[in-house]
């Protein structure tokens, strides 16, 4: 055999295993598919082989090493259709087509022969490109198949023309004639499909498809992971989300939240996973019931954990108490005791089973002073400062341990199968009408938190989350005695709702801080701001030289004023531009991504200090732009630039080396402030961020009011989405707390320079 024909049957037999025969058929029926498939083939016109001399010689050796069956094709196809695999299988399911009884010999005789055509050029069209020949293929076999078993497209195989051609093209080119007269839809649909698998397959060519350039990424310097998506599991389909991550070292702002712009969340919806018993593909859903599915899973996106308690996509009280009591019951009676843990242990730490059993340095199931518990560890790349700020930073510990009920000692180590749990959850949904779930149980430790006006980092913290999935865990300083206490209300609430003991023990503070270690106490805070503020030189001489170093530390000055009265998050240009200010409402419009002005923004109201410092600062630019009209052209032209808004608000100025007249201008950058300041900023330019998430945390600021503050929100929770109850006031609460904050650390207004 020829090395074409040899790479043909290699094709033929990959064929044959994974799209003809379904696996789970016995050898009979498999010997009797294949059977048919000869016969079919072998009523192929003989004047039409001249293309496809090579698949003769196959078909002639697949017919002389096959015998006939004992099953008939009744038998087959009805096999096909009560499994719902006429879809999955379109081969078997047009061979197995039963005929009508009354249809003459004429009739079979040209079924068979268009069968055995079509039949070949669909192998054809996948030799040449196994994914773009599905679609095609599906759809002609089925229009075959409907010819011989619906009536209405039974008058498909009048129209065609006979087969007394000496050649496939020509008979090609009389469907396209035919195409060109109006039929009814059923045949012409049925036309248009079959000439197009005769005609690709004679021509060897593809479809033409309108090409899409996509930018490629750079291979060793980004890897791209799917992450299931646990709470649309009850959809009955499995949800992932697309999550691209650099391999490339970062510096630590870039490691707390990306810096690159991003057009939204990627997800990729499909179908759950085969099961060990069915190891054939389900059959596809119908259009209809895709977008059924596709609108019910937006609208979980949208609103996501922001629902009520008698939401449909969340647990009750009563879920909840049935749940507890027969788990609980359970496992004091040994009734299940494997399952009743799991599932009572998926419910107290918002985890699947099989997370459950997949102990790791950052979450495991443990005894503590032969007590049950949680043991969580929690770093981000902010734990850690530099050595000179341990005595200006408080101490964080990387350790946290939440005490589960005692009911559940040496109950922490069982590994229980999904199917196991499913029935348990059956059984209850039965006895009790509940509408529990596997998606619904590990979710409710969520929703808890939210409806109880709690942060929802916290609930991260405790299912391990990534900061890089969830920003606020990289930018929280976290109280553990309060971690302690609301994961301990937690556990009480839902108990108290079964009426049984939660068998806690007593939680006694360890005043300890877990996360970010950029929460700067009082007197640090104040001492930084004051440090920067006497850096500032006054000029004796109204020189170029000395007004230049007072600019430079002026603007560092403003800098930091700014960037953390707004949480602005540093980039290639700090805090943007004079346009983005609007001074009648006090507002800033931030976009603080790689690509500025895009998606990613956000919209906050200036503190009154800050407003004040602006104001001071566009009255410094007005006087810079008198000073050097008339001898430094390029201090005039940028200055002027930062107050129009053509150009960045902030910028420095550089000393040219040949003489003392400051003409290059430096644009304001995380990496040329941090070179300024040098030891008075020790720690990442980002430490407002930090600061100011957990410093309005602990002054009771609504979490999802930091969240929308700070850019952080989630998909279906955006502050002034379609969704939300939020509205401009909370953006002046805020304001209010952050002016409240900077007198308090005496954070005041500098004086602009002037001329006189």
């Amino acid at each position: 055999m020829t090395p074409p024909a040899r790479n043909t049957s290699k094709k033929l037999k990959e064929f044959l295993s994974k799209y003809f025969a379904p696996e789970h058929l016995n050898p009979e029926l498999k010997q009797t598919l294949l059977m048919q498939l000869a016969y079919s083939i072998q009523a192929f016109p003989a004047g039409y082989w001249e293309q496809f001399e090579l698949i003769d010689r196959l078909v002639k050796i697949l017919i002389t090493k096959m015998s006939s069956g004992s099953v008939s094709n009744t038998e087959i196809f009805g096999i096909l259709k009560k499994n719902k695999h006429l879809t999955s299988y379109p081969f078997a399911a047009t061979i197995c087509a039963v005929l009508p009884p009354n249809a003459t010999p004429q009739w079979r005789t040209k079924y068979t022969a268009y069968q055995s055509i079509v039949l070949i050029c669909c192998f054809i069209r996948y030799t040449h490109d196994q994914q773009l020949a599905i679609s095609g293929n599906e759809n002609a076999l089925r229009e075959l198949r409907l010819v011989a078993m619906d009536p209405k497209h039974r008058k498909l195989l009048d129209i065609l023309p006979e087969l007394d051609e000496t050649s496939v093209e020509l008979l090609v080119s009389k469907l396209k004639e035919l195409r060109k007269e109006k039929y009814p839809a059923p045949q012409e649909y049925g036309l248009g499909y079959l000439e197009l698998v005769l005609r690709e397959a004679v021509s060897g060519s593809k479809r033409r498809r309108r090409r899409i350039r996509i930018p490629p990424i750079s291979g060793p310097d980004t890897f791209i992971e799917l992450n299931p998506v646990d709470a649309f599991e009850d959809a009955g389909l499995e949800v992932k989300e697309l999550c691209v991550a650099s391999t490339k070292p970062t510096t630590a702002q870039e490691r707390d939240e990306a810096i690159s712009v991003t057009a939204g969340r990627t997800f990729r919806i499909e179908d759950k996973p085969l099961t060990n018993r069915l190891k054939t593909s389900p059959p596809p859903s119908s259009r209809a019931v895709r977008a059924i599915q596709h609108k019910c899973l937006t609208e979980k996106l949208r609103i996501m954990q922001l629902s009520l308690n008698c939401s449909y996509n969340q647990l009750t009280e009563w879920d909840i108490c049935q749940l507890i009591r027969f788990t609980t019951n359970g496992i004091k009676t040994g009734v299940n005791p494997d399952s009743c843990s799991t599932l009572l242990l998926c419910l107290l730490c918002g985890r699947d089973p099989i997370s459950l059993g997949q102990s790791s340095n950052t979450f495991c199931l443990t005894h503590y002073k032969n007590r049950p518990c949680i043991s969580l560890t929690h770093t981000v790349p902010a734990s850690k400062q530099d050595v000179r700020l341990e005595k200006c930073l408080n101490n964080i510990t990387n350790h946290l341990v939440l005490p589960l009920p005692q009911f559940l000692q040496d109950k922490l180590t069982q590994n229980v199968g999904t199917a196991d749990l499913k029935s348990v959850i059956n059984d209850i949904n039965k006895q009790h009408r509940c509408r529990l779930s596997l998606g619904r149980i590990t979710r409710f430790l969520e929703h808890w938190y939210i409806n109880n006006g709690l942060d929802r980092a916290e609930v991260g913290l405790i299912k391990v989350r990534a900061p890089r999935n969830q920003p606020a865990l990289s930018y929280s300083n976290f109280d553990a005695d309060k971690l302690i206490e609301n994961h301990h209300r937690y556990v009480s609430s839902i108990f108290e709702m079964a009426e049984i003991a939660s068998q806690l023990p007593e939680v006694k503070p360890i005043k300890k801080q877990l996360g970010s270690a950029l929460h700067l106490p009082p007197r640090t805070l104040h001492n930084f701001f004051r440090v920067l503020r006497s850096q500032i030189p006054r000029p004796r001489k109204q020189s170029l030289e000395e007004l230049t170093t007072l600019h430079n530390h002026y603007v560092c000055y403003v800098w930091a004023l700014l960037t953390f009265a707004t949480g602005h998050r540093d980039v290639n240009a700090p805090m943007g531009q004079r346009t983005d200010f609007n001074s009648h409402n006090s507002t800033w419009w931030i976009s603080d991504k790689e690509n500025r002005h895009g998606i990613s923004a956000r919209t906050l109201i200036l503190p009154q200090t800050a407003v004040k410092q602006l104001e001071h600062y566009l009255q410094h630019l007005q006087e810079l732009k008198k000073r050097s009209q008339l001898i430094a052209k390029d201090i005039f032209n940028r200055a002027d630039e930062a107050m129009t808004g053509s150009g960045n608000l902030l910028f420095f100025i550089k000393h040219q080396e040949q003489d003392n007249i400051p003409q290059i201008m430096q644009e304001l950058t995380p990496a040329r402030v941090k070179a300024f300041l040098g030891d008075q900023l020790p720690w990442p330019g980002n430490w407002g961020r930090h600061h100011m998430r957990s410093e309005l945390k602990r002054l009771g600021v609504v979490p999802a009011e930091i969240d929308g503050w700070m850019g952080h929100e989630d998909i279906g929770e955006e502050s002034m989405g379609r969704h939300s109850m939020l509205s401009t006031q909370y953006l002046n609460r805020i304001a209010q707390r952050i002016e409240t904050l900077l007198n308090t650390h005496e954070i005041t207004v500098v004086d602009a320079w002037k001329t006189r």
